[in-house]
């Protein structure tokens, strides 16, 4: 039967029941990983993003990831295995202890002297939104369009939907996930814009997601140069 027709494998793979059930199967099973040749971009939470350059991995499996896994339980890779991360919507996902562990997990992978890329939504932008629904009764939610209940909206409800929707387990700010980021052994933690980086491999941003997003980098010291006998200490 031609491949694009509707029992075709195309037709299967792209099947969200079919992704959840292959995605039980290999979860965490180095056999079914494809880890490519050490110091690509590591893209965490890839989603439907997968790039061939990069090494994807993500919680369900579909076409193009290649490490499927449980982030929580540490990082199916050696020491300083990936030249980059990037990381776009995905920690908000996990409790507040676990993403701590999370991102030391990242720095223990990275090469010295990598960067790493973390976007999540930035609760700042909707703080900002409801004080000025506050002082002056209107308001610009990033998705407002999606929030009304039963006919009912106030920005309230925007906000309600950035703690509380799509599995989010905790929101953050640029005060809290800087904090994050230095406890788990990072330097130069910046914040960003959309589009701009120190690295130009991790600019794999979704442009549909800058209306809420909080960009953040951070690098992993270099390697300090071997001490020879005779050198200055």
């Amino acid at each position: 039967m031609n491949e694009r027709g509707p029992m075709g494998a195309g037709w299967l793979f792209s099947n969200r029941k079919f992704q959840r059930n292959v995605s039980r199967l290999i979860r965490g099973r180095r056999a079914f990983m494809r880890l490519k040749s050490p110091g690509l971009v590591l893209d965490v939470g890839c989603g439907p993003n997968a790039r061939p350059a990069n090494l994807n991995l993500d919680f369900q499996w579909r076409p193009g990831v290649d490490i499927c896994c449980d982030i929580t339980r540490a990082l199916p890779l050696d020491d300083c295995y990936v030249a980059g991360l990037f990381s776009e919507h995905c920690l908000e996902h996990i409790r507040f202890e676990a993403a701590l562990a999370v991102l030391g997990e990242f720095h223990r992978v990275m090469q010295p002297g990598a960067y790493a890329r973390i976007i999540v939504p930035d609760f700042e932008v909707y703080l900002d939104q409801y004080i000025r629904f506050r002082n002056t009764g209107q308001a610009s939610m990033p998705y407002a369009g999606d929030d009304p209940i039963a006919g009912i909206y106030t920005p309230m409800l925007s906000i309600n939907r950035i703690f509380r929707g799509h599995g989010h387990q905790f929101i953050y700010d640029f005060a809290t996930l800087s904090r994050m980021l230095e406890q788990s052994g990072f330097v130069d933690i910046g914040r960003r814009r959309f589009g701009e980086s120190r690295d130009q491999r991790l600019l794999l941003d979704s442009p549909e997601r800058a209306i809420e997003s909080l960009y953040v980098e951070a690098r992993k010291a270099p390697a300090e140069p071997p001490v020879t006998e005779g050198s200055p200490r």
